[in-house]
């Protein structure tokens, strides 16, 4: 995976754009309105987006993982 800062005159702020094997996948900016990290995440062959509040992102994730040690799976550091 590699990630790269990126700006675009349309856009106000930089981002990060997220890529695996050169193709962007995902991005990464900080909303100031809303005072959160937003994980914007391209989707399908119409190339549509899906953003989410990355904190959400981070402990849905967390909550996921320890469902799965719970039963059984390896406790593996992410």
């Amino acid at each position: 995976m590699e990630i790269v800062l990126a700006s675009d005159q349309d856009r106000p702020n930089l981002f990060a754009e997220l890529r695996v094997d050169g193709q962007p996948w995902a991005e990464v900016i900080y909303d100031a309105q809303r005072e959160a990290y937003i994980l914007t995440v391209l989707i399908g062959e119409e190339r549509d987006w899906l953003s989410f509040d990355v904190a959400e992102v981070r402990r849905a994730l967390a909550a996921a993982k320890d469902a799965l040690v719970k039963r059984g799976y390896p406790d593996l550091s992410v």
